[in-house]
């Protein structure tokens, strides 16, 4: 197993309980698996597991923000790619980043970034990454000078110029 790669990516198909009544994968739902690809991708690409980790320490991130932009909407039984990166960190939070696209054209379904607080899972209270923690995401974090890291609508732009945008979205219809 390769543990090497930044920037990994996993696919999955679109199942029917993930799906709205227009066969649409539900806006909630993308959240819950770009969380899972980040997971399964710390884990398979990285060598760490954030469960294990957990119950060890007794510490780990809980959300305090995501911003999510969606583009393309993945549908019914649709295979998608999410690949993942952690745009930056710092002493407790980590900032993961996660694109979904359509594995054969390339269109962009859905950008996602997560502002993550490490903390003690009995408190409650922020806790400082351990050495081996940091370490890891030292190792891990994207190294690109270009990308944008700060500033989520700024990055979306820097996304969709690399990725293009397709051609009847709804911001055009109402424009």
């Amino acid at each position: 197993m390769e543990l090497q790669a930044i920037t990994p990516r996993s696919t999955f198909r679109v199942s029917f309980h993930d799906c709205d009544a227009f066969g649409h994968l539900n806006n909630a739902r993308y959240i819950s698996h770009f969380i899972d690809a980040r997971t399964d991708h710390l884990r398979d690409f990285h060598g760490y597991d954030v469960y294990a980790d957990a119950e060890k320490t007794g510490k780990n991130w809980v959300v305090q923000n995501t911003s999510i932009r969606y583009l393309y909407p993945a549908k019914l039984n649709q295979l998608v790619e999410i690949e993942t990166r952690l745009l930056r960190f710092e002493k407790h939070r980590l900032f993961p980043e996660g694109i979904m696209r359509d594995p054969e054209t390339g269109k962009v379904h859905a950008i996602v970034w997560f502002d993550l607080a490490y903390v003690d899972l009995k408190t409650g209270r922020p806790a400082r990454h351990g050495e081996a923690l940091t370490e890891l995401v030292s190792r891990i974090v994207e190294t690109d000078p270009d990308m944008e890291r700060f500033d989520f609508a700024k990055r979306v732009a820097q996304i969709m110029s690399i990725h293009g945008r397709r051609e009847t979205s709804r911001e055009a219809e109402v424009a």
